[in-house]
């Protein structure tokens, strides 16, 4: 078997989605449109997100044994999705997210850990033989931090590439090893709330992203900014903004790991990282125009034809 380039260790979930006109207030109660039921996770969305676009990905995990586990690999599998190292816990339900969908598609999540919040130490040592032969490792939040740190501390110091989401964000203060990570990947709301810095002034933008920098002693972060495109902060201190691709906008749930996965893809195959970063606006674009989160990741040929058709060498040095 041809060794995986791209190793994602992360949450595997089935996501309950609802659709609302709106975010219900706190004691109130709103009637949902539809409710559907999608595979999620994360870590597995990131798997789908990757391979879709023809990067060979290996994920690492953990399902339960209840009725969602078969359907959550099977997601993955399809996909194209190594899953023979995703331990089945027995006695333990899959993880579960419940998502709601508003009239404008923002929406809003509450995970539930299940067999996610199981990994341990010993499962660390059992993969990592297979993790550190890739070329990029995508991390998400959404397993316990112990065994994120442990993966961090035993990794080579070299390869692979790591690529953190830091979803949830309640999770990353536990987080003990920032150094080895390569690239963070925060959204605006995460941006505040790893700085305390409000971004509505002008330059804090600029300022909160040199200080995650700073204090986490990193080398570059990747903004994820919705309508407004992203943003990096290099090592050199740069700021460069890549606009977003103008679509029609139907659920944002998966955009983010549509990106993750788009960025670690065009990495993988050698793109140098302010045309990688193009290339994943443009994975993330086409997430937010179909519903779901795995069913909404696109293909390679999608984003070749979106970048084909839009002007998006486009980038744009702020200071």
């Amino acid at each position: 078997m041809t060794p995986a380039e791209i190793a994602i260790f992360g949450s595997i979930n089935i996501d309950l989605v609802g659709e609302v006109e709106r975010f219900p207030l706190p004691g109130e109660t709103v009637t949902a449109k539809s409710l559907g039921r999608f595979p999620g996770g994360k870590g597995a969305n990131q798997a789908v997100a990757a391979a879709r676009l023809g990067g060979r990905v290996a994920m690492f995990g953990m399902v339960g044994d209840d009725p969602f586990a078969e359907e959550l690999l099977s997601s993955l599998k399809m996909s194209g999705v190594e899953v023979g190292q995703v331990r089945r816990l027995q006695g333990i339900l899959s993880g579960i997210a419940l998502i709601l969908v508003d009239s404008h598609g923002e929406n809003m999540i509450t995970i539930s850990a299940g067999a996610n919040g199981m990994i341990d130490r010993a499962y660390i040592e059992q993969i990592l033989p297979a993790i550190s032969g890739a070329k990029i490792l995508l991390l998400q939040m959404e397993v316990p931090p112990e065994a994120i740190n442990k993966l961090l501390e035993e990794l080579p110091h070299e390869n692979p590439l790591v690529i953190l989401d830091p979803a949830p964000i309640g999770n990353v203060p536990r987080l003990t090893n920032l150094e080895r990570v390569d690239i963070i990947t925060p959204n605006l709301t995460e941006l505040a709330l790893l700085t305390g810095i409000d971004l509505r002034g002008e330059g804090h933008l600029k300022w909160a992203l040199s200080q995650l920098v700073t204090k986490g002693h990193l080398r570059r972060v990747i903004c994820k900014a919705g309508a407004q495109g992203s943003y990096l902060m290099n090592e050199k201190g740069q700021l460069i903004h890549f606009p977003a691709f103008e679509v029609e906008v139907v659920d944002t749930t998966a955009a983010g790991d549509a990106f993750n996965g788009g960025l670690a893809v065009a990495l993988a195959r050698g793109i140098e990282l302010e045309r990688a970063i193009v290339y994943a606006n443009a994975a993330g674009a086409l997430a937010v125009t179909r519903k779901g989160a795995q069913p909404a990741m696109p293909t390679a040929a999608e984003v070749e034809q979106l970048l084909e058709r839009s002007d998006h060498e486009a980038r744009w040095h702020i200071e």
